[in-house]
């Protein structure tokens, strides 16, 4: 067993919690991250297989250290690295990885960054009557990127008449994803949604990666998205 004394008794409360949810409320530096690594390790001194558990985040830097951190406190790097911990968008690629079939892409299927994309909408954009006028490229990805969370695909986007940049991205949104097709690229957006529509269209995969995972905890959790929550959902669903 992992030595729990060295937490204050909130502390030790959270990170001896058995099964199911626990919201845990408290302030900047009050050692929530602390109580995660705790608990990730008590679990895995209890016998919970490391591959069970499943610790989310939302930056590479706080993954990696909380991962140091199980490994000082197990004494056992190679335990710590079976553990899926990481982001939501490292997740969401390891899904789409694992599903590939399932989703029909190909084996060479890549990650477009936001540098990428924003060369996307600007080749989208030549091919458009209004060729003459300057648009600002990075709204127009955000906005794509607001109707992607929102689960809106090109065909359902229905702009704000009023709104330039609205219309444009209705008519840019459909070409931006045609483009990012055939190239067989997704986008840091799909890394999230594509793994929930896959999850809400099939039963299988989505039954599957519900039973893989007996433990989910997320870091920082007040700042999921409803994407991302939707995922955790998902993942948690039994």
């Amino acid at each position: 067993m992992v030595d729990l004394g060295k937490l204050n008794p909130p502390q030790r409360e959270a990170a001896s919690h058995g099964g199911g949810p626990l919201l845990v409320l408290a302030g900047a530096g009050s050692g929530k991250t602390r109580v995660i690594t705790f608990r990730i390790a008590n679990l895995l001194a209890t016998g919970i297989p490391p591959t069970a558990i499943c610790a989310l985040t939302f930056t590479n830097k706080a993954a990696e250290e909380m991962r140091e951190r199980v490994a000082g406190l197990l004494h056992d790097r190679a335990t710590a690295h079976k553990l899926t911990m990481g982001t939501f968008h490292a997740l969401g690629l390891q899904i789409l990885r694992s599903e590939r079939r399932a989703l029909g892409l190909p084996r060479g299927f890549v990650i477009y960054d936001q540098s990428d994309q924003l060369g996307v909408v600007r080749e989208a954009l030549r091919g458009i009557h209004d060729a003459d006028r300057r648009y600002d490229v990075k709204a127009i990805l955000t906005r794509i990127s607001l109707a992607k969370n929102g689960f809106v695909g090109p065909e359902a986007y229905v702009p704000n008449p009023a709104d330039d940049y609205d219309v444009v991205t209705s008519q840019i949104y459909p070409k931006y994803q045609e483009m990012m097709g055939a190239c067989a690229a997704y986008d840091f957006d799909d890394l999230i949604v594509e793994p929930v529509r896959l999850f809400e269209r099939d039963a299988e995969v989505a039954r599957r990666w519900a039973e893989r995972f007996r433990v989910v905890m997320v870091d920082e959790f007040q700042d999921t998205n409803p994407a991302q929550l939707r995922l955790v959902r998902h993942l948690v669903a039994d």
